[in-house]
Formats: C-alpha cells, sequence, structure tokens
C-alpha cells in the first residue's frame, strides 16, 4: 500500500519546469499537468530510482543548455545527462510555443540533449572557492535561488533583481557588445585586468587579498 501511494503521487498535480539554458537572463518556467504528460512521472521516477536525478548544486558549470529543474511537492530536482535523454526530450516538448528560446536555438538545445554530452557537475569539497564558497548563502532561500543570476554571484551582491551590467550604478548597457557591457561591469564596481590578456594567453593568476578573476562571456542577439 505505500508503494501504490508513492506511485498515485506521482500521477497527480502539476510539475514546475525550469529550462537552464541562460547566463544572464531569466530561465523560462512553465507547468506541466502530470495527468496529461504520464511519461514524465513515469520516466522521473525510474531517474530517481537509478540515481539519475541531482541536487541543484550539481548544476554544470558552463554556458548554454545545462538540463531542466524539476519543482513538486517532494523539492527540486536536476534533470541531465545522457541517462535521462528520452526524459529531457519529452520535457523540451512541453514548454509552451510563446517561451523563448525559439527558432533554431530551440532545435540547438534539442541536438545537445541528443547528443548527452552534458552531464551533471557535482561539487567536490573546496571547490567552487573563488569567490569564496558559500552554498548556503546563495542556496538555502528558493527567493534568492532563483532572483539571482551568476552576475550577482561574481560580484557577490544578492539584489533579487537578476542583475546585469550597469544596472546597479543606474547606467545599463546601450548594446550586447563586449565593450559596452565591459564599461558597465567597470561601472559597477569591477576592474579591467591590465595588462589585458590576448585571445591565446593562459588564464592569469587570481588577484591578490579579496578579488578574484571574472570572465565575461557575450552571445550577441
Amino acid at each position: 500500500m505505500f508503494h501504490w501511494i508513492i506511485a498515485f503521487h506521482y500521477v497527480t498535480g502539476y510539475f514546475h519546469v525550469t529550462l537552464l539554458a541562460y547566463a544572464g537572463l531569466r530561465d523560462p518556467v512553465w507547468k506541466i499537468d502530470q495527468c496529461l504528460n504520464s511519461d514524465i512521472p513515469n520516466l522521473l521516477l525510474q531517474a530517481r530510482n537509478s540515481g539519475h536525478v541531482y541536487k541543484h548544486e550539481c548544476i554544470p558549470r558552463k554556458t548554454g543548455y545545462k538540463g531542466f529543474l524539476i519543482h513538486d511537492t517532494t523539492g527540486e530536482h536536476l534533470i541531465v545527462g545522457p541517462e535521462t535523454v528520452q526524459l529531457q526530450l519529452l520535457l523540451l516538448n512541453t514548454m509552451p510555443d510563446e517561451l523563448p528560446p525559439i527558432g533554431g536555438y530551440r532545435q540547438g538545445i534539442r541536438g545537445v540533449i541528443t547528443s548527452g554530452k552534458v552531464s551533471a557537475d557535482c561539487p567536490a569539497p573546496a571547490e567552487r572557492n573563488l569567490p569564496r564558497y558559500r552554498p548556503d548563502r546563495w542556496n538555502d532561500n528558493e527567493n534568492i535561488r532563483r532572483k539571482n543570476n551568476c552576475y550577482n554571484y561574481v560580484n557577490t551582491l544578492i539584489t533579487n533583481t537578476y542583475a546585469h551590467p550597469g544596472r546597479g550604478s543606474g547606467e545599463m548597457y546601450a548594446k550586447i557588445t563586449a565593450d559596452d557591457l565591459r564599461d558597465a561591469a567597470v561601472l559597477d564596481g569591477l576592474a579591467v585586468l591590465n595588462p589585458h590578456p590576448a585571445a591565446n594567453d593562459s588564464v592569469p593568476e587570481a588577484p591578490g587579498g579579496d578579488s578574484h578573476l571574472v570572465a565575461l562571456f557575450v552571445a550577441p542577439g
């Protein structure tokens, strides 16, 4: 009877799904009716039983597609990796047409999922320590976790505004170019390395004191 109750729980109600695909922009979120998408809770249960469902701390450290977060009454679960390709494709298929990304970018995500090349990246102790690794500060409060992004993290500031370069100083960037975003970030208090590394140079040493390196990636359009 106990197992029957758990199974029943998984096929009723709704999932809230987040597509992890952006860095500076808010990731799209939508709702799935489990009764209309019964394959999804069944595949999710299989993934849980086989150990292929992860905590949000295991989100891959990369740009672009990083998997899905599923939020239900049991908590928040990261779905990513070659073991759950079918589940990830089904989740992508439920995404409303009006939500970004659309067109070729969405098709590109489908290709990345099918390739199985993106996997969970669970941190070992003492990793992710620049800036100083304080997971409780960023992760324990769901409101903070969902309303701050990588730009908040590198500035070590919680604003709950999904911060962008220049917003804190009142001088938002005018265009999405490397120069405009760099100048806006400098207004927020960041400093440009001097001398600046060339494209083929190795990663520079971290500065001393409380400073840390920040790499700004720009994808125009």
